[in-house]
């Protein structure tokens, strides 16, 4: 894949608003400033969007807290510093929260006695980002960008739309990376 920036993704985004482009997140421009600005939210936001195989980890077992949930859950567990949103524990039946610690760190709540995560890590590096994510964190930034920059929500909701349609475009095309999804059947569902 060529070399993907942080700056080459906003600069997808202006260059559809018929913006200025820009050289740096931090140069001295209205274009840098708003990009800088919503840049790092708005990445992790589309990556904790959609099961993206490139920021899909599987954790060690967790580090479990020497402090118990006051009441409701046997168990507490660390929340990895790097995790946008689980996607599943290795036990698929295990039933879980993720909550706030009287310190107001996040945890992980339940009965499990070891627990280890499959979850959608914060990917910094663009390297990393697949051709989809690029752009669909493109069009996400031109949602952002549009009324800062043109003053037009107009143009903010059809990036929106734009945003939404591709999403689902690409969470179909990484979807398509793994075995499929095999259903079995049970009493409850064969026909007799």
């Amino acid at each position: 894949m060529a070399t993907i920036s942080d700056v080459k993704i906003c600069n997808i985004a202006l260059r559809e608003l018929h913006a200025n482009t820009i050289a740096a997140l931090t140069e001295e421009s209205l274009e840098a400033e708003v990009s800088n600005l919503y840049y790092n939210l708005a990445r992790n936001f589309v990556l904790a969007a959609a099961p993206w195989n490139f920021a899909i980890v599987r954790s060690d077992t967790l580090a479990e807290l020497s402090t118990a949930p006051k009441w409701g859950y046997a168990n507490a567990y660390t929340y990895p510093a790097d995790c946008l949103r689980i996607l599943e524990l290795n036990d698929i039946d295990a039933i879980w929260r993720v909550e706030l610690n009287d310190d107001g760190t996040r945890i992980i709540v339940t009965d499990e006695e070891e627990i280890k995560l499959r979850y959608i890590k914060e990917i910094t590096d663009p390297q990393q980002f697949s051709p989809s994510f690029v752009f669909a964190l493109a069009k996400y930034m031109k949602h952002l960008l549009a009324v800062p920059l043109t003053g037009q929500t107009e143009k903010s909701q059809i990036a929106l739309q734009e945003y939404q349609a591709f999403l689902g475009t690409a969470k179909t095309d990484s979807g398509q990376e793994s075995s499929p999804v095999l259903f079995h059947s049970t009493a409850l569902a064969d026909p007799r």
